[in-house]
C-alpha cells in the first residue's frame, strides 16, 4: 500500500512540474547586451531554467558558462514577459545617447517570435521600460554557481549584430608628442 501511495504522489508531483512549464510565457529568451563602454553579455534562457552565459570583458577575455536558475526567477521572468508581450513596444528604439546600454532581445514563444533592438537606454525611455526591467533582472541574477564551458554557444541575438568598438580605458590612452615635422607647413 505504501508503494502505491508513493507512486501516486510521485506522479502527481511530476505532472505539476510539467504543468508549470506549459504555463510559461516563453520557450527561449536570447539577449545580447553591450554596457555602453567595454563589456558584452549574452544570455540564453530556456523555460526549464537552463541558462547559458557569454561574457566578454575588456582585458579579461571571453567566457562561456551555464547555470540552472530557480523557479522563483522563472516566475519573475514570466511576469516581465507577460507585460512585454501584451504591450505595444517598438521593435527598434534608437536614441542619440552615447555610452548608453545597447541590447538585442529575442523572445521565442509557442505562438511566434518577438524581436527588439534598443540602441541607447537612457532615463527618458518610458516606452521600453518593460524590456529594460527584464534586461536588468537577467543581468542581476546571481550567477556565482555557474559552470564554465569550453564550448562556444551561438547566440542568435548577437549573430550579425555589430556593437560599437569598446572605448579604451583612461589608463590605455597615451599622449604622444607631435614631431616637429608635423607642425611645419
Amino acid at each position: 500500500m505504501r508503494i502505491i501511495s508513493f507512486l501516486l504522489c510521485f506522479l502527481l508531483l511530476g505532472s505539476c512540474s510539467e504543468h508549470k512549464q506549459e504555463d510559461s510565457n516563453f520557450e527561449l529568451i536570447d539577449l545580447s547586451v553591450f554596457n555602453g563602454w567595454t563589456d558584452y553579455y549574452c544570455f540564453k534562457v530556456y523555460n526549464d531554467g537552463l541558462t547559458f552565459l557569454y561574457i566578454d570583458r575588456y582585458k579579461q577575455g571571453e567566457s562561456y558558462s551555464k547555470i540552472e536558475i530557480g523557479q522563483n526567477d522563472l516566475d519573475s521572468i514570466n511576469s516581465f514577459l507577460a507585460n512585454i508581450l501584451t504591450s505595444k513596444i517598438d521593435t527598434l528604439y534608437e536614441t542619440n545617447c552615447h555610452d548608453c546600454v545597447i541590447y538585442n532581445l529575442i523572445i521565442k514563444t509557442k505562438s511566434g517570435t518577438f524581436k527588439s533592438f534598443v540602441n541607447g537606454v537612457s532615463g527618458n525611455n518610458k516606452e521600453i521600460v518593460p524590456m529594460n526591467v527584464l534586461v536588468e533582472y537577467l543581468s542581476n541574477i546571481d550567477y556565482n554557481l555557474k559552470t564554465t564551458l569550453d564550448t562556444i554557444i551561438v547566440f542568435e541575438s548577437r549573430t550579425g549584430l555589430f556593437f560599437p568598438v569598446p572605448q579604451p580605458l583612461e589608463s590605455d590612452v597615451r599622449f604622444t608628442i607631435p614631431s616637429v615635422e608635423d607642425t611645419i607647413q
